[in-house]
């Protein structure tokens, strides 16, 4: 290692170089890395609904999702009903506009509800005109228009800035000099960009990654920095010559930092092994975020502080004082209580956090959502031979109230319509088309009966001679019109192999009542049909996801804590400490997932999922540090005084480093506006808070209890304790 530290030293200007170039290079790649919000993608390739939504993207190429918004008017005249259907339905940017007088899905509390449907995706500034446009046209009436596009997924930047001014605080009161927080900062944040343009290799990565990825990668490396300048200031006075010193900062704090950073990669890694891929990315994305941010703080940092050491200096203060010797005292005095403590900790708390509700969904809302909540759409995808099988369960499902439409090819094309009913299915077919009235009677006049399909409409006005000029000398070009509309809109509905029933529901993405429905659906997609289905959807994919969680959630527990624990005893050679630090945080996880809880929320699947990474690898270090300071200091020092040094050499580096990820978290948890990074990071706060709590007032305790275990032979102070004369 001294050679490598010589080397980083001496050739620093070319070490720091080289990364302002990749610097430089990341920055300009890390715009190409596509965000992603279609959480679809991160299915496992064995998942039933990816299965599905391949073969519908190879059935129905043209099935993208379009853009739908829904247009509330307060108080709108019946009279002026009909006037601005027509204006919206007239937009070229349109394609479907639906509303039913005296339905209640439509009608509630004093307004009436539009549901407009564009030619676009969501993405597509044609898509955002056709809001703006009626929002400025229809300003005579008091309308709200919201979107039913899911949320994206994202931290505002004013909050961003926060945390980042919250990081600042907590260095500058922690810390020695005024001035380093500044070259922390600059080291991290190389690390931070250089890391989001290195995730151009995933392709892409999804919406939270990109909004919680460099805040956590900010927080959980911010220790490496704090360790070199430590161990650096120890090393200067032993040294004339400052560059001296810092190789010796570097060689002695090596392995400190490779193991901290090891323990987080590892325990960040874990998540890889979730059958649900978003795991994997956010894994790999942060594994890699706190390997290059130890990089960066081997080859940039050493470079900062010589340069800075000067400004460092003039800018000294005292480092707040820490006191723990009553801690010492009553972890040395309770150490045969403290071990029975813990146990009915472990065992309480794994119990109570079963009794936390999981949700694997945010559940967006908006302020019209009350009255006229969006769309939770589902698709059953089923073989065409099996189309004798829809109708009993259009039937069912058009009696459920929660479900507020239902789309099929026998529903939209091949169920018999009234006269009025048909006028208004051709005008929603295609936007601006319609049949006059008089062409209308023509149609039912022919087909002899109260009731025409649209298919059979579509017939007589395409083949009937009858209606050979029934639109004038433009018959034909306006027939081959509607022809190809029909064509194109049937197309969506029903193909040579598959065939798609489009439900329309008002039930949340994920809850009971949705659990229940989706069950429903499954029972018939298995019962009814005799070929292949598939159901595609949000509440699908929850479904899916719901089925594997307790499995998945163990997996991941047991492979963090296996892989923590290895390296633990590594570092050690002792199978006893591995054991207790592994089990401490463990419990420290499942206080975060009661405690969340208590305050009455359902939490999200993910936050569980990364708050056991991030903790069992991230704050078990905190954990090292004071196991570490005991076993050596035992070797000189009777228990009691061991425990007493142990805190003073560890609880600076435990509470900023702590207090760093706790308050960080926690602010973003308590104002963030997208529901599923505030449960994360409120979940990585809890967690935190509780592992600190547990290292400062369990482990030493737990350590004295199990001294002879944990101490090597032979290396242990025998002089007796005197807690009355501590100074």
């Amino acid at each position: 290692m001294k050679k490598l530290a010589d080397f980083l030293v001496d050739r620093r200007y070319v070490v720091l170089a080289v990364m302002l170039v990749i610097t430089v290079v990341c920055a300009v790649l890390w715009p190409m890395v596509e965000t992603n919000t279609d959480m679809s993608r991160y299915l496992a390739k064995s998942s039933p609904m990816r299965e599905g939504v391949a073969v519908q993207e190879a059935a129905f190429p043209d099935s993208a999702e379009v853009a739908a918004y829904r247009f509330a008017f307060r108080n709108l005249p019946d009279e002026n009903v009909a006037e601005v259907l027509s204006a919206i339905q007239g937009h070229v940017y349109v394609a479907n506009v639906e509303y039913e007088a005296g339905n209640p899905h439509y009608n509630r509390d004093g307004m009436k509800l539009f549901v407009v449907t564009t030619k676009y995706g969501y993405d597509d500034s044609r898509s955002q005109v056709v809001r703006n446009v009626f929002q400025r046209e229809l300003a005579q009436y008091d309308l709200t228009i919201r979107s039913n596009e899911t949320q994206k997924t994202d931290v505002p930047f004013g909050l961003l800035c926060i945390g980042v001014a919250m990081v600042v605080a907590v260095l500058l009161i922690m810390s020695r000099s005024w001035f380093e927080p500044v070259l922390f900062l600059v080291t991290v944040g190389i690390a931070v960009l250089i890391n989001l343009g290195t995730n151009l290799i995933l392709g892409y990565t999804s919406d939270i990654t990109v909004s919680i990825g460099p805040v956590l990668q900010l927080v959980l490396s911010m220790d490496y920095s704090i360790i070199l300048m430590n161990r650096f200031r120890e090393e200067k006075p032993r040294f004339a010559d400052k560059r001296e010193a810092m190789k010796a900062a570097l060689a002695g704090s090596f392995a400190s930092i490779a193991s901290s950073s090891l323990t987080t990669v590892v325990g960040l890694l874990a998540l890889v092994f979730m059958t649900y891929k978003i795991g994997m990315e956010l894994g790999i994305v942060l594994a890699k975020g706190v390997f290059i941010s130890m990089i960066c703080v081997f080859t940039i940092l050493p470079s900062l502080i010589l340069w800075g050491d000067g400004l460092v200096e003039k800018t000294a203060k005292k480092s707040i004082p820490l006191p723990t010797d009553g801690l010492a005292r009553m972890s040395d005095r309770g150490r045969k209580v403290i071990p029975v403590l813990f146990v009915v900790l472990f065992v309480g708390f794994a119990v109570w956090r079963t009794f936390t509700p999981i949700i694997f969904t945010e559940c967006l809302t908006d302020d019209l959502s009350d009255t006229f909540p969006a769309d939770n759409t589902v698709v059953l995808l089923y073989e065409t031979a099996d189309e004798a099988a829809i109708a009993p369960l259009v039937e069912e499902l058009e009696a459920d109230e929660n479900v507020r439409a239902v789309s099929c090819y026998q529903t939209s094309f091949d169920r018999p319509l009234t006269m009025e009913q048909l006028g208004e299915a051709v005008s929603r077919m295609g936007g601006s088309m319609s049949i006059p009235e008089d062409t209308l009677r023509q149609i039912f006049e022919a087909a002899g009966s109260d009731t025409v399909t649209i298919e059979k409409a579509v017939w007589l006005l395409a083949y009937d001679a009858r209606f050979a000029n029934v639109f004038g000398s433009g018959t034909e070009s306006l027939v081959q019109q509607m022809l190809d509309m029909f064509h194109a809109a049937a197309a969506q509905m029903r193909g040579p192999e598959y065939s798609r029933l489009v439900i329309y529901t008002l039930y949340p993405e994920d809850s009971a009542e949705t659990t229940a429905f989706m069950d429903r659906l499954y029972a018939h997609a298995e019962n009814d049909f005799s070929g292949k289905t598939w159901l595609i959807g949000t509440s699908a994919m929850v479904h899916e996801m719901a089925a594997a969680f307790q499995r998945e959630f163990l997996t991941v527990s047991i492979i963090t804590a296996l892989a923590i624990f290895l390296v633990v005893l590594l570092t050690f050679r002792n199978a006893i400490i591995p054991i207790l630090l592994v089990l401490l945080v463990q419990c420290g996880v499942y206080m975060a997932i009661t405690a969340m809880g208590w305050q009455g929320y359902d939490v999200y699947y993910l936050a569980l999922l990364v708050v056991q990474g991030i903790l069992m690898g991230a704050t078990i270090d905190y954990a090292i540090v004071f196991s570490s300071n005991y076993r050596e200091l035992r070797a000189s020092y009777p228990r009691g005084e061991a425990l007493r040094l142990a805190y003073r050499g560890s609880i600076h580096t435990i509470m900023t480093s702590g207090l760093i990820l706790i308050v960080v978290t926690a602010i973003l948890g308590a104002f963030c506006p997208t529901q599923s990074i505030a449960q994360v990071c409120t979940s990585i706060a809890l967690g935190t808070t509780s592992a600190v709590l547990l290292i400062l007032l369990i482990l030493p305790g737990l350590l004295a209890f199990c001294d002879r275990w944990v101490v090597k032979k032979g290396a242990v102070a025998e002089t007796p304790n005197d807690w009355d004369n501590v100074p």
